[in-house]
């Protein structure tokens, strides 16, 4: 555009902004110092902001870099939608071909915005000190979204070591067995009071996915006579099939999925829910032992 390379114009934007968003922040900092207040404000509420995001199953859809606030705010997201089956690969754009902007890749993609950013301000803040901010983004994101896992776990009374790993552990159950996200951490406030492994399995059973919902999204999305030449393509030169607008992230998609329809394709719903229990088995007792 017409204002790239205007160093007056930056300097104007940015006074602007430091003064009408970050004032507490800036304080009486000025030049380089204030600069980099803001930019590591920036960046902290980013990454807050995207753990707001993880935690509900919320998908933007287009995180470009124009569609990114700068303070914080959710905002453009076109054709977002809320994630139901857990599935990091989960693309709520019909247009994102290559899965850039998959529930799963959303931090990172985030990250790399604010890079984009600091390029911007390169005038004003040196890149050393820029990357020193971006550099902190993962500590807050893991800090923050750990924290938020506790809390919708009902671990409220203490934090430990092995709290990350516990919702690590539900989040690939999920995965596995296509639960219901939103509904998964609803129903574990029965599963704290359950009495039994058996009976936590049947409040948590009410939101796997049935077998012909599973089916249905395991369709390849990829022409199935093709499949076996992408993936090829895929292992030999992936940038030239990023090239024809499939992306690694769809490749691998179709390699996982097709190796669950093979797992379950003589399945019914007695046989799944079977599948399912044997891989939730040892969980909820997991998930009681560590509640106060």
């Amino acid at each position: 555009g017409p204002s790239v390379g205007n160093a007056a114009l930056l300097q104007q934007m940015v006074a602007h902004t430091e003064n009408t968003y970050f004032a507490d922040v800036c304080g009486s900092l000025e030049d380089q110092d204030r600069h980099e207040a803001f930019f590591r404000e920036v960046c902290v509420r980013t990454a807050r902001l995207v753990v707001e995001w993880q935690s509900v199953g919320f998908c933007h859809g287009v995180l470009n870099t124009d569609n990114m606030s700068i303070v914080g705010l959710t905002l453009d997201y076109g054709p977002y939608a809320f994630m139901e089956p857990y599935d990091p690969t989960f693309i709520c754009n019909g247009s994102d071909d290559n899965g850039r902007y998959t529930y799963g890749a959303q931090p990172a993609i985030c990250r790399w915005n604010l890079q984009k950013l600091a390029d911007a301000l390169l005038p004003l803040l040196p890149a050393d000190r820029a990357a020193a901010c971006i550099e902190q983004y993962d500590a807050i994101f893991d800090a923050h979204y750990t924290a938020k896992l506790r809390r919708k776990l009902g671990i409220v009374a203490s934090a430990e070591a092995d709290d990350a790993a516990l919702a690590q552990a539900l989040l690939e159950l999920m995965e596995d067995t296509f639960a219901d996200f939103t509904n998964t951490f609803r129903v574990l406030s029965g599963v704290a009071l359950s009495s039994s492994d058996a009976s936590a399995l049947e409040l948590l059973a009410l939101h796997w996915t049935l077998i012909g919902e599973v089916k249905e999204l395991l369709k390849p999305r990829l022409s199935p006579e093709h499949l076996p030449m992408i993936i090829a393509m895929y292992r030999q030169n992936p940038r030239m099939l990023e090239g024809m607008g499939i992306g690694g992230v769809r490749v691998q998609t179709e390699i996982r999925n097709a190796k669950i329809r093979a797992e379950i394709e003589s399945l019914d719903e007695k046989g799944l829910y079977e599948r399912n229990a044997k891989l939730w088995q040892a969980w909820p007792t997991r998930y009681r032992e560590r509640l106060p």
